[in-house]
Order: structure tokens, then sequence, then C-alpha cells
């Protein structure tokens, strides 16, 4: 959510993350987690802004070990030494969805080696203009290159009537068989 927020609150989400990077710091030294040592990695793509909706994939036993969240072009500062036309053109092509999905589906296959994902969740939000069929094209991509298991959610505004579906589709994905071979962590 940080992302999202970075947009309009720059202060209050610096503030915020390096709250969250010193507890981070001290339960690492203490060697203090909050998930099993077996958690599935899984790669969010679209993730919801509905942190019940996010939160589901720890209650079925998996963890993100990425995402690509769409608003990473809000860090981009509007260059000051540019023309001003030209400034605002470099910082709109900053925007992950500027390009093809295949240029997408590409930055988060590398994404998805790196962080060692062993699934993917790929969300439709009805309503996203980002969303209305390219998460199937970047789940065939993404899938078929790396090998992966996916399963693609359908996230509405109101998700209460939804959460047990959403668990179960989860739940398959995690207890797909590929990490509990390999004892990754």
């Amino acid at each position: 959510m940080l992302a999202i927020h970075f947009c309009s609150d720059r202060e209050e989400t610096i503030e915020v993350l390096s709250d969250l990077l010193g507890e981070t710091r001290r339960r690492v030294e203490s060697g203090q987690g909050v998930l099993a040592k077996g958690a599935a990695r899984v790669f969010w793509i679209n993730p919801v802004a509905d942190l019940r909706v996010m939160n589901l994939l720890e209650d079925c036993g998996g963890r993100i070990c990425g995402t690509d969240y769409l608003f990473g072009h809000a860090l981009e500062r509007i260059p000051e030494e540019l023309t001003p036309m030209e400034a605002l053109a470099r910082t709109a092509l900053a925007d992950p969805m500027v390009g093809s999905t295949t240029d997408r589906a590409e930055k988060i296959c590398r994404d998805a080696r790196r962080f060692g994902a062993e699934g993917m969740i790929v969300s439709r939000i009805p309503g996203a203009s980002h969303c209305a069929t390219e998460g199937r094209v970047i789940a065939e991509i993404v899938g078929g290159r790396l090998g992966l298991p996916v399963v693609e959610i359908e996230v509405p505004p109101l998700t209460d009537a939804l959460a047990p579906t959403l668990s179960g589709r989860i739940e398959a994905l995690v207890e797909n068989d590929p990490w509990e071979a390999g004892g990754s962590e």
C-alpha cells in the first residue's frame, strides 16, 4: 500500500517505511518471522488494494515474494533540467503500463526468477483498465516460460462474500507440489 500512498503523501509514506524497516531489522536480528519457513513463494500480478485479499495468501500457507505494483512511476521525479514536455514524456514512459503486454510480461519473468517465485497469482479487477484481458496474456507468457503454476482470480470491489472462494483457489495454488519437494524457504 505504500506504493499507492507514495503518490499522494511522500513524507508520511517515507516515515511509515522507515518504521517498517526498523521493525524488520529488529525481527531479522532476533530471528523472529511471521510465516512458516516452507511458505510457498508467490509472485502476485496486478496486486489488489484490498489488504484482506492479499492476506488470504498468508492464511493459505503462502507468502508474497514479489509483485508488479503499477505505481512505480510515482517514484520518478519530473526532471527539472529538461524542457517541460520532454520531462513529462520521460515521466510518463516510466509507467509500467506504457508499452506492450509482452514487455510487461518480460519484466515480470525477470523479477519472478530473481525473487525465486514458485507460483503466481494474477488478479483481475473489474473496471480496472489494465486487468481486462492482459492478465490472461501475462499468465500464459510467464507461466509457460517459467513453468510455474498460475491461478487467476477476479477480485470485486467488495470481497467479503467471495473470501471463501478466493481462499480455495489460493490454497490450490499453494498446495501445489513444486515447493514441497524442494523444501524452499
